[in-house]
């Protein structure tokens, strides 16, 4: 059996000695695979080597460490296994007259234990090799004696109890069968999983062993499989109904109990459609050096200085034009310069921390503390944004009212179209304004404002309509919280 594909070299500096080796002459090669295999059977897994001892163990050379690589030997061990692996399968290394070789096949036999089980050994520290057996067929994995010593002297009595397994009979597959059926009887809602941990537990079999055996006799016995479609993968509209009941309040063993699923095949199918949705959301934001500091955290979101008593406020005039639905939204104070400032570093920091979580999402499994900290910092960036603009909506008044004077009776309707067409302004430069540059966020709106108040007419001055329009977009920004 060659190595796994999907294994790789723990150690880069081994691994880059690996690849040095293999260009030297095939007689240095055979010296290099036996210097190897007496390192691997005399290295301490708890002690530290460095790589220069290392390599110097291996090519007979000393060669100069100049960045001093110490490395433990827990990792260098199964890099060992590789280099030794990668060096005898680039020759033909003859078979051993110092010591007897075996191939996985003819040990397997002789120990009375699987050939997945010798397979089991060469990953958890069995050494290896590639031979050309002397009639000149295809290379082949031997395990040599040496080797299968030392293994054994590092995990005694593992050998024994591999051998002690026996393979079950017909007769014992049918009794387990005949069993699952009676547990099935008694509780219908048991899942495949829970079936295999109980009959497990009562003949002392192997809980992945008797899964196999059940998931074999229903792909086999389609038309009397034990359980049906419920050990079936779940389909998608039954990926989003489990998500609608979630979301509803629903409890997952509720849940498992429809569907005859085990709780940790339902929480599954949630932590994946909570990460479809995290990874929904796109996060662009200002960045800035500050970001990368320690203490970043500590410095941006700590509670921000709301304006001081003798702030600018709205005037009473302006106000009174406004529906009084709308109005407690603009009665604030107009934000200082340094409110803006501290609110939009917040938000954008913000952001910037959702998409670094984001990518903990994306980068593997879902785990529930990541998906857990995405919605929090999705929650906290909501909350953001909606205070940046709840600040700003006092500059937002101010600029509208110059553009509408007076107190006619179409004041209040046309200050109200104004606010509607400023409203989008507004919330795009919260998106786009970088707080770091010197720009005042006030002076940057007001030129805004004012260069869309030239292009573009105000639209119709139905109070009512434009109401519902601005009471839509101050919706969605959630209660009210002063707390900045």
């Amino acid at each position: 059996m060659s190595r796994r594909s999907n294994q790789r070299y723990i150690c880069h500096a081994i691994e880059d000695l690996a690849r040095q080796l293999l260009y030297a002459p095939p007689g240095r090669r055979v010296e290099d695979i036996r210097r190897a295999e007496r390192l691997h059977d005399e290295l301490d897994p708890q002690q530290n080597y460095p790589m220069e001892f290392l390599a110097y163990r291996i090519t007979a050379h000393r060669l100069p460490d100049p960045e001093g690589t110490t490395l433990v030997g827990e990792a260098v061990l199964p890099d060992l296994r590789l280099l030794i692996d990668s060096l005898s399968r680039s020759i033909d290394l003859p078979p051993s007259n110092d010591e007897t070789e075996e191939t996985t096949q003819l040990l397997a036999e002789r120990l009375g234990v699987s050939e997945k089980t010798i397979a089991r050994w060469r990953r958890n520290g069995l050494r290896w090799r590639w031979v050309t057996p002397a009639d000149g067929g295809p290379k082949r994995v031997v395990i040599p004696a040496s080797a299968l010593a030392r293994y054994h002297a590092r995990h005694p009595g593992q050998a024994e109890q591999a051998a002690a397994f026996t393979r079950m009979s017909a007769d014992q597959r049918r009794a387990i069968l005949d069993a699952a059926r009676a547990l099935l009887d008694q509780d219908p809602a048991l899942t495949m999983n829970q079936t295999a941990r109980l009959l497990a537990e009562s003949t002392g079999r192997g809980h992945e062993t008797i899964r196999e055996l059940l998931q074999k006799h229903d792909r086999d016995h389609a038309g009397s499989a034990l359980f049906g479609d419920r050990d079936r993968p779940l389909d998608p509209a039954q990926h989003a109904a489990i998500e609608r009941a979630y979301l509803a309040g629903e409890g997952a063993g509720a849940i498992a109990e429809r569907y005859g699923r085990s709780r940790s095949t339902v929480y599954r199918v949630i932590h994946k459609c909570r990460a479809r949705r995290a990874l929904a959301q796109r996060y662009s934001y200002q960045s800035s050096p500050t970001f990368e500091r320690d203490d970043a955290a500590e410095v941006l979101l700590r509670p921000i200085a709301p304006p001081g008593p003798r702030a600018r406020r709205p005037d009473s005039a302006s106000l009174a034009l406004l529906p009084e639905e709308v109005r407690p939204a603009f009665d604030r104070a107009l934000p200082p310069d340094r409110l803006m400032v501290a609110l939009l570093l917040r938000y954008n920091y913000l952001k910037f921390c959702a998409a670094q979580v984001q990518g903990q999402v994306r980068a593997g499994d879902a785990k529930a503390a990541d998906l857990n900290r995405c919605e929090a910092l999705d929650a906290d960036v909501t909350a953001a944004r909606a205070g940046c603009i709840r600040a700003a909506l006092p500059l937002v008044l101010s600029v509208c009212r110059r553009q509408e004077p007076g107190s006619h009776a179409q004041a209040g309707a046309r200050l109200l179209a104004r606010l509607v067409q400023a409203y989008p302004v507004l919330t795009a430069l919260v998106e786009s304004h970088d707080a770091t540059r010197s720009a005042r966020f006030e002076s940057v709106l007001t030129n805004r404002l004012l260069r869309t108040f030239t292009q573009a007419v105000p639209s119709s001055p139905d109070s009512d309509k434009n109401t519902s329009h601005l009471m839509a977009g101050l919706g969605a920004l959630g209660p009210v919280n002063d707390n900045t």
